[in-house]
């Protein structure tokens, strides 16, 4: 059964590009109920590089959680021999189980910004009795990617909208 205060959870993987957090987070933080933010307890990436996220990104992250929904959770995400991609399935699909049962699941990179979250936002919570019976009646959607490359006085270079889906297993 989904919990009716919990309805929508964002879910971020961080790792090198951590600092585009702050921009995404903007985007939905208004329309979600909680958010998870996921990294490695031993600053590796998903290839084994070391990265370090400092102290005042997270000290930044809790200046803007005036609603306390926000909570970190760190793991050993990396493992060596593994296949990065396999990481990453790995990582969102424990981050997931952090993200605990019921309500909309959304996964995002650092990076990645949703455009107009608001009504997809509305749309989930006028739609949230799909979620009552995951196991049953599993649900997931695809979002058009716009990967924009460059930018310059006159805007932004757009690479050809992606229409691909990640699976996690």
């Amino acid at each position: 059964m989904t919990d009716k205060k919990n309805v929508i959870k964002a879910g971020y993987l961080i790792s090198y590009d951590y600092a585009y957090i702050f921009n995404s987070l903007k985007l939905i933080y208004d329309h979600v109920d909680s958010i998870i933010i996921s990294y490695d307890a031993d600053n590796k990436t998903w290839a084994g590089n070391d990265i370090l996220v400092p102290e005042s990104f997270f000290t930044e992250i809790k200046a803007i959680d005036i609603h306390n929904k926000i909570a970190f959770y760190k793991d050993q995400f990396y493992i060596p021999n593994r296949e990065p991609m396999e990481l990453e399935t790995r990582q969102r699909n424990m981050m997931a189980e952090k993200m605990g049962n019921g309500g909309w699941h959304i996964q995002i990179d650092s990076d990645e910004y949703a455009y107009d979250f608001g009504t997809m936002a509305k749309f989930l919570r006028k739609n949230r009795f799909l979620t009552k019976n995951p196991k049953k009646t599993p649900i997931n959607f695809l979002v058009n990617l716009i990967v924009l490359f460059k930018n310059n006085k006159d805007g932004y270079y757009v690479i050809q909208p992606s229409h691909s889906m990640r699976r996690a297993s």
